[in-house]
Formats: structure tokens, C-alpha cells, sequence
């Protein structure tokens, strides 16, 4: 341990001699050196986010299917077993007219009183893949 405590210093010392001789060049190559670990560092933590980014994006995927009112119920049923047989599809259901109002009226806030002036629910029922 004293060996490596005696070179240690040694390896200041000698620093401190290089730093003295070149004082420009030295402090423009550590700025470098550190700019250099700086965007690393950028690269690094950006790759890394932009693969959490993705993950959370491909967990909360969703596509509604918005189908013709004429279809009826059973139509409805029909064409939501043929979206759950597809290929990436890892759930569907059907959602219908009055739980897409209180969806609408969740998104909205405060702002929901604007829907109590439609005569009718607005909203048509559809699928969400």
C-alpha cells in the first residue's frame, strides 16, 4: 500500500509538471475529453428513454373500431371475434354509447356541462382493440 500511495503522488507530481509546461493544450484537451463524456452521457441516457418511451407506448396501444349502427348487436359480436382472431390484437371489447359519454365527460373535467346542452348522446358505440 505504501508503494502504490508513493507512485501515486509521484503520478500528481508529474501532472502538475505537464500541466505547468502546457497550460493551454492541456485545459482545451480535459474541456474536450469532457465534452466528449458529456455526449456520451447525452447518447446514453437518450437511447435508454427512447426504449422506456417505446415499452409504454407499445403496453398502451389501442385502436378504436368505429363499426355502422345498422350492424346491430349481433353484427357487433360477429366483428368483434374476428378483430380478436387477428394477429396483435390482445384484447377487444365492445364499448357502448353510455360509457363513451362518461369517458368523454372524464376527459373533459370541468368543461362536461357543454355535453348537457346535446338532446341526444352524441356518442356511438364501437370496438376497442
Amino acid at each position: 500500500m505504501k508503494r502504490f500511495i508513493k507512485n501515486f503522488s509521484y503520478f500528481i507530481k508529474e501532472a502538475g509538471t505537464v500541466f505547468r509546461m502546457g497550460l493551454i493544450s492541456n485545459l482545451l484537451s480535459l474541456i474536450s475529453i469532457g465534452l466528449i463524456l458529456f455526449i456520451l452521457a447525452l447518447v446514453i441516457t437518450g437511447w435508454w428513454v427512447s426504449s422506456q418511451v417505446v415499452g409504454v407506448i407499445e403496453a398502451e396501444a389501442e385502436i378504436s373500431v368505429y363499426y355502422d349502427a345498422e350492424l346491430g348487436y349481433e353484427g357487433a359480436i360477429l366483428l368483434l371475434n374476428e378483430i380478436k382472431e387477428m394477429s396483435g390484437i390482445r384484447d377487444a371489447r365492445i364499448v357502448d354509447e353510455e360509457e363513451a359519454y362518461e369517458r368523454m365527460a372524464e376527459v373533459l373535467g370541468k368543461e362536461a356541462r357543454v355535453m348537457e346542452h346535446f338532446e341526444a348522446n352524441p356518442f356511438n358505440a364501437f370496438i376497442e382493440a
